[in-house]
């Protein structure tokens, strides 16, 4: 029961990566309450904003493909959730990281529940015989 529960939340965990996706490809017109704005504190300026948006696409696409290899391998019980889980929660986390805008107002929008939430996983994955 705890790995299907855990295993869900994983899954929707990854799939909330996609919304980052569709603001950082301005597929719907940004607001300041949507979270990512399409700025990165580490990436803006050397990249300029298209190139950064891009990138941010690839790396929460790659967040999400990761973390749902990660929830599917929770789901089946395989051998190999730990590395999974600890892949896909490293690379959520840096990408959230990386892709912020260094604001902290509206955090929480930002990707901070996500990125405590992935901090808790590796956590799990490394501390934990039940995974």
């Amino acid at each position: 029961m705890g790995n299907t529960f855990f295993g869900i939340f994983m899954l929707l965990h990854g799939l909330v990566h996609i919304w980052y996706i569709v603001l950082s490809r301005q597929w719907v017109a940004f607001t300041p309450e949507m979270g990512y704005s399409g700025q990165s504190w580490l990436l803006s300026k050397p990249l300029g904003d298209g190139s950064t948006r891009l990138l941010a696409s690839l790396l929460y696409g790659l967040s999400t493909v990761v973390m749902v290899i990660a929830a599917i391998s929770i789901l089946c019980n395989g051998g190999w959730m730990r590395p999974w889980l600890i892949i896909g929660s490293i690379c959520s986390a840096m990408t959230i990281l990386i892709c912020w805008d260094g604001s902290f107002e509206r955090i929480i929008e930002k990707g901070l529940i996500g990125f405590l939430i992935n901090i808790v996983s590796i956590g799990l994955a490394l501390g934990n015989s039940w995974l």
